[in-house]
This record gives C-alpha cells, structure tokens and sequence, in this order.
C-alpha cells in the first residue's frame, strides 16, 4: 500500500469513526467514500463492517445510560434472525430496487422533520411495529446495509429523547454488524491485505470515535436530532444517486 493509500485509509478511519462515535451509526455512508480512493470494493465494504463494529465498542457506554433490554431486544432479536436471510436474498434479489425506495423515504421524511424543528411523537411505540422494522432492519442491512438509517429514522418517528435514541441505535446496530462481520470471515473476505488495511484504520477510528462521543455529550437533544436528521437525508440522497 503506497503512502497516499494509508493516509486516505486512517483519513477515512478518523472520519468515519467520528460520525459513528457522535451519532450511533453512519461510518459506512462517511468512510466508503473516502475508502474507495485508495482499495477495492469490496476490501471498501469489509473495512466498514469491521471498523464499524470496533467504534461501537468504542462508545458502548454511551449506550447503557438508557438501556433498557426489554424494549431493545424487540429490535434486536427479529433483526438478527433477519440479517442471513437479507444475505441469501442477495442471490434472488436486486438490491438496487430497494434502495431506491429506502432513499426517496429517507430524503422526504428527512426534509419534513427538519422543517418540522422540534421532535415530536407522530407513532406510539408497540410491540408489533417495532418488530417489524427490527426485522426490516435486519434484512435490509443483509441485502444493501441499510440497517442504521432505517432505525434512525423510526427512532424519529417514536420521539425517542437523545440517549434514548442512541442507545437503541448503538446496539441494534452493533449485534447486526458484528453478524455481518462474521459472515464477512465466513466467506473469505478478510485476506492478509484487507488485515493489513484493518490495522491501518484502526488508529484513526479509535480516536474518531472518542472524539465523536466527546462531542456527543456536549449536544443538546435537539441538536442531536438534528444531526441525525442531517445524517439520514446525506444517506437517502447518496443512496438516490448510487442507485
């Protein structure tokens, strides 16, 4: 790897670390970018996985100070069982579809609830619905990984508070990613160059992570919403234009 390449992967890293350390999720929609100067596709993909997975550990604490198992587990559970399937459907499915859709959603209701200003409740947590959008979670971050924008998008529409929300985000994201991550070895995609790529990120992640969660203690509850917001209409916009 030339001199250029490691600097745009611990830049990448840094970036991406810092967005997920501040928000929960969104290292793969910052880092990819960034990455794919410098490694192929699917080094690229391996490499947001498994530093994604390592800047959640990172800022796991952040996590607890609203954990509550009961109402996390209703995401968490469905959304694993969900994960291998969203794998499999890859060989049947075209992603490119569901992306669309995902995107277009994300961009309008983004849009709407910046305009909106203040969080509001527009569906009351149940059971049910929060099932369906764990397991949609799940399947979707199997086929197109798009896990963490559709949770925090529904974390919007529940009028979750700050550390309400990023604890549920922190830790849905978290188990599914590391299924991903260990699907990832499964088959093979992490060879001695993507090891090396991985060391080399690392560094930057880390300390884009601490830093990120630095940040997030000092954001007010709207500031953070507002963030997230930002965060998911960047997604629904860079999925409309990959897709």
């Amino acid at each position: 790897m030339t001199r250029d390449a490691v600097l745009i992967v611990v830049a990448g890293g840094f970036a991406g670390g810092f967005v997920n350390g501040l928000s929960g999720f969104g290292l793969g929609l910052t880092a990819l970018g960034i990455w794919l100067h410098a490694v192929p596709p699917a080094m690229a993909a391996t490499l947001a996985v498994a530093m994604s997975v390592l800047s959640q550990l990172q800022t796991l604490p952040l996590a607890f100070k609203s954990f509550e198992a009961g109402s996390t587990l209703r995401f968490v559970l469905p959304g694993l069982v969900a994960v291998p399937l969203g794998v499999l459907a890859l060989a049947v499915l075209e992603p490119r579809p569901f992306k669309v859709v995902v995107g277009l959603f994300l961009v309008l209701y983004s849009a709407y609830a910046l305009t909106r200003g203040v969080a509001r409740q527009i569906f009351k947590p149940a059971l049910p619905s929060d099932v369906a959008v764990g397991f949609a979670g799940g399947f979707l971050g199997g086929l197109a990984g798009l896990s963490g924008a559709l949770m925090a998008l529904w974390t919007d529409i529940r009028g979750d508070a700050k550390d309400a929300r990023r604890s549920l985000l922190q830790t849905f994201n978290l188990s599914v990613l590391s299924v991903a991550l260990v699907s990832h070895a499964v088959g093979g995609h992490i060879t001695r160059d993507t090891m090396l790529a991985l060391a080399i990120a690392a560094p930057g992640t880390v300390a884009g992570a601490w830093t990120g969660a630095w940040c997030y203690k000092r954001l007010a509850d709207n500031d953070f919403r507002r963030i997230v917001l930002l965060l998911l209409l960047l997604s629904g916009v860079v999925l409309l234009v990959g897709s």
